[in-house]
């Protein structure tokens, strides 16, 4: 799995400017929950679940760790959500590369004139 930081470096947009990239995301995502149903919920799901998994996380350091100050486990918490979320979302993106395919040249038109 290649890890993106940005939507620039998936090959398949490298060439098409900020606002292209954004509508061809956003049309490659909509192609993908067409093929699979359940994905959105699934999606959200782990995105519920991270939030969930980082606020114990921050908590049990808080008892591990004891600090007196109160931004402490806040820090941990967004820390550790934008960990787990990097990886997943760079996991997604792997999978929508077909889709970015897919809508780039289905929506050839519609991308050009977002440039």
């Amino acid at each position: 799995m290649k890890l993106y930081f940005i939507d620039k470096q998936i090959p398949e947009m490298s060439a098409l400017g900020y606002l292209q990239r954004q509508l061809t995301r956003d049309g490659a995502f909509e192609l993908f929950c067409k093929d699979h149903p359940s994905a959105r919920w699934q999606i959200r799901l782990i995105n519920g679940l991270t939030v969930l998994v980082s606020a114990a996380f921050a908590v049990g350091i808080r008892r591990i760790i004891p600090t007196h100050h109160w931004l402490a486990p806040f820090l941990v918490a967004i820390t550790a959500v934008s960990v787990i979320q990097f990886f997943y979302q760079s996991a997604l993106t792997e999978r929508l590369r077909p889709y970015f395919r897919r809508y780039i040249e289905e929506h050839r038109d519609a991308i050009s004139r977002a440039a």
